[in-house]
């Protein structure tokens, strides 16, 4: 817990951890009771699930009732970020430096939204109302520069030139480790061409997503140049990109040597999503996941640079928590967040300096530098967050190296392979007049049949890895809280409370 002298990083109310109020010299003149009034008994997670309900209007109307309220309903980026969410149909397009003057411009047309910048709530202590603040001043780089002469990395690093590709599948795609491979975009024209300004001048008004929005390049690149505040910074991943740009930014990168094989691709059109632009400010970046339908995954960075934060399959990183199937993954939701409160206890436990030899080098850390291209093998948590400004480029593949894997989890986990365009590629007159129709093969089957046409050996060494088909319910996955809830609820004959019959759906994609 920071102090008030021990930490440097100053809200702009004033605001203070929960724990400094047994010592600030501010303690006598807490404002939270009379400026909360009846509500100050309220937990303040729960004070925000109230607010959240309001109507906005009504919100910045609360605001004006005291310092307290102000806090809370005014100068809250989550909140107000939620708040957008739920309005902007999916579109972001403008931005005024934080959430909530976005959307009083842009909802209720008001647009002298800066004279409450200088009210401070003095007094005021909660954890929810600094934590977000703290993340937003958060300096990711010391994890992975902790001093200037050696950088935090075990992550092995191979230049391009040195490496065969026979060595590379030895000793990382068919061992399963990530490896960063320096000067292999050498040839890339977008190295000198994806510059903000160039992209800039080229792109302007073409819409890109960043999460859950679209915007223009214009608006993310003014958003990404100023969003300090915001905790949990939008990070533009685009998997439209080459067709956006009329083709012309497929044509400026090239798959290097080690990844040019693909066995998704005999699917053709019906592939799920592959490749995407990403492109985001310092902080921003996703949390800890594994690649959709047990790929691999190459990155390229192509200006800034990025760190990265890796786990086998087999070790669920600290803080993560994930159901038995896979199916749901909860995590920090910034991810400066999780560096905050895991970063150094992982390492200690993971790292290659572990107290215990059997977990000694588990975590994998490394920067990707612009130029370079880093491996993530099929199957491996994974987060990774922007040090400075950064343009690179990703792609999901399935090689002969990981092809058993991906077999086992489209045969075995139906319900969450996801990205894939169509439901079928085979043509009716190959049915029996028995069978299923196209749109019910499941992807497993059509997927085996391509394998079959288009790289048979594959499709033998993959069948030779499959498993003994595991006893799968196929029955949607159950809600871990769903499941807290029922067995609360549910009482059997003897009194004792069990899990309640319930349902849970995954969206799945077209």
């Amino acid at each position: 817990m920071h102090t008030a002298e021990e930490s440097s990083c100053r809200h702009p109310l004033g605001v203070l951890p929960r724990g400094n109020l047994l010592y600030s010299r501010h303690s006598h003149t807490d404002c939270r009771k009379p400026g909360l009034g009846s509500l100050q008994c309220l937990d303040d997670t729960v004070l925000f699930e109230i607010l959240a309900l309001l109507d906005p209007r009504t919100l910045l109307t609360l605001a004006g009732c005291s310092r307290a309220l102000f806090a809370f309903s005014s100068r809250h980026e989550p909140l107000w970020k939620g708040i957008y969410l739920s309005q902007a149909r999916g579109l972001l397009p403008c931005w005024y430096g934080n959430w909530r003057k976005t959307y009083i411009v842009q909802f209720l047309g008001v647009t002298t939204v800066g004279i409450t910048d200088s009210i401070q709530a003095l007094g005021l202590f909660s954890d929810v109302l600094f934590q977000p603040y703290l993340c937003s001043r958060v300096d990711v780089r010391q994890y992975f520069l902790p001093s200037r002469r050696r950088p935090r990395s075990n992550i092995p690093r191979v230049g391009a030139l040195d490496l065969e590709y026979d060595a590379y599948l030895r000793s990382y795609a068919e061992a399963s480790l990530p490896v960063i491979i320096t000067g292999a975009l050498s040839s890339w024209l977008a190295c000198s061409l994806w510059t903000p300004a160039l992209l800039r001048e080229k792109y302007s008004e073409q819409l890109f997503r960043a999460e859950a929005l679209d915007c223009t390049l214009e608006t993310y690149l003014k958003y990404a140049e100023n969003c300090d505040e915001d905790d949990s910074p939008l990070y533009l991943f685009d998997s439209r990109f080459v067709e956006k740009t009329g083709g012309a930014m497929g044509t400026q990168y090239s798959v290097p040597s080690f990844f040019h094989e693909d066995l998704f691709g005999l699917m053709q059109d019906q592939r799920p999503d592959y490749r995407w632009l990403i492109i985001g400010p310092a902080r921003s970046g996703s949390t800890f996941h594994k690649d959709p339908n047990h790929t691999s995954a190459w990155n390229a960075v192509v200006s800034g640079r990025k760190g990265w934060v890796l786990f086998p399959p087999d070790v669920i990183p600290p803080g993560v928590y994930v159901t038995p199937d896979e199916a749901e993954v909860t995590s920090p939701l910034a991810v400066s967040e999780w560096f905050l409160s895991y970063f150094d206890e992982a390492w200690q436990t993971y790292g290659p300096n572990a107290r215990e030899p059997s977990l000694r080098g588990k975590m994998k850390v490394g920067i990707c530098e612009a130029g370079e291209v880093i491996y993530v093998p099929s199957g491996w948590w994974h987060l990774v967050v922007n040090l400075d400004f950064s343009i690179a480029v990703t792609q999901n593949y399935v090689s002969t190296s990981e092809i058993g894997k991906v077999l086992a989890f489209m045969r075995d986990r139906p319900d969450q392979v996801s990205g894939f365009k169509k439901q079928s590629s085979l043509p009716q007159t190959e049915l029996h007049p028995l069978e299923a129709p196209p749109a019910s093969i499941p992807l497993f089957d059509q997927f085996c049949q391509a394998l079959k046409e288009g790289a048979p050996d594959a499709l033998q060494k993959g069948l030779m890895e499959l498993p003994q088909a595991k006893s799968v319910n196929h029955q949607p996955s159950q809600s871990f809280w769903a499941a807290v809830k029922a067995k609360s609820a549910t009482p059997n004959s003897s009194g004792a409370p069990e899990v309640g019959a319930f349902s849970f759906d995954f969206e799945i994609d077209e």
